[in-house]
């Protein structure tokens, strides 16, 4: 048995599931994912699920110290990403200087993309990050001013009826929508409710785990079913997002209980690593698309090996990326968030 403080079958959907993400953004090039954009819902319930168990913990940060923790814990390497993303752009004349350009240069360095006021940025795939910390903060404030209130009234409110507008708003019973309603960006309340699922699956669990682990052949049996069904819905077009919403509580709780098929599937140390660099290979990515772009309107190459290739840069410069700022912060005597 690996003595770690990592569950490692986290950490290897962690890896497995950014690989999906990356793949999606690559626009389709070898046809192979049909809906990898659920794969985002996967992190944003699994964000939850560790945001609650933060918020419950007898040193537990207040609600602004939590959220600006999270903020510079993200900032450095957003930031590199986000300013090698726009010198890439200038230098291929696909970005020209100009005051919208700085505006929303400012607005998507604070992390604001996609919460409301301010939409896309060049980036775009950011917009989960900038969510995970606003959302994230807010599904965090209620739960530190009334826990009790938050458990039993405003998180089921917000699962109940935030899917229910995100999916009636969409008419196609599709999650991704970039759309701004008349109250709230609907990334924002995607993330909000995604979160308020993770909250509850959490707080359920860490109740009923003793009662769980008597039935652990019960959730191996539903989990390997959920992960079939999950991997389904990424690799087909069907309109029928809103399931997802049943199998991922079910995949993540049966990872976290130990003792399941999926929890004991995955005992090797390179998940750790992997789902380490996991974070950063959802930050360049974007940046990678765009080179690769370039490239292959140059050089024409076979779809398959194109992905393959920008796996590849991706999985590199992510591993580059965390290097330096382990470096940085050992020069600037920073200790890791």
């Amino acid at each position: 048995m690996i003595k770690t403080n990592k569950n490692l079958s986290i950490e290897a959907f962690r890896f497995i599931i950014i690989c999906f993400i990356c793949i999606w953004h690559f626009d389709g090039h070898c046809g192979i994912l049909q809906r990898g954009y659920l794969g985002v819902d996967f992190f944003f319930i699994l964000s939850g699920m560790l945001l609650y168990k933060s918020s419950i913990k007898e040193n537990a940060l207040n609600s602004v110290d939590y959220t600006l923790k999270k903020f510079f814990r993200f900032f450095p390497e957003y930031v590199f990403c986000m300013l090698f993303l726009y010198i890439c752009q200038l230098f291929t004349g696909s970005l020209t200087l100009s005051v919208e350009t700085i505006e929303r240069f400012i607005s998507e360095m604070l992390m604001l993309q996609n919460v409301g006021l301010w939409m896309d940025g060049r980036n775009w795939a950011l917009w989960y990050i900038c969510v995970l910390i606003v959302g994230g903060g807010l599904i965090y404030s209620f739960l530190k001013y009334d826990k009790r209130l938050s458990l039993h009234v405003i998180m089921p409110l917000l699962v109940i009826l935030g899917f229910s507008f995100l999916f009636k708003f969409n008419k196609e019973n599709h999650i991704e929508s970039f759309a701004q309603s008349a109250l709230i960006s609907l990334p924002l309340l995607r993330g909000l409710c995604d979160m308020s699922l993770g909250v509850l699956c959490m707080a359920v669990f860490i109740k009923k785990k003793e009662s769980m682990t008597r039935f652990l052949y019960l959730w191996s049996v539903a989990s390997i079913i959920s992960l079939i069904l999950f991997l389904r819905q990424i690799f087909v077009n069907e309109n029928d997002d809103s399931y997802c919403l049943i199998f991922l509580p079910i995949l993540l709780m049966s990872l976290f209980l130990e003792g399941t098929i999926l929890n004991k599937l995955f005992r090797s140390k390179i998940w750790i690593f992997l789902g380490s660099i996991s974070f950063e290979m959802y930050l360049v990515h974007v940046p990678i698309l765009g080179i690769i772009n370039v490239i292959k309107s140059v050089f024409f190459i076979n779809g398959y090996i194109l992905t393959i290739i920008y796996l590849c840069a991706v999985f590199l410069l992510a591993i580059l990326l965390k290097r330096m700022i382990i470096i940085l912060n050992r020069f600037l005597g920073v200790t890791s968030l």
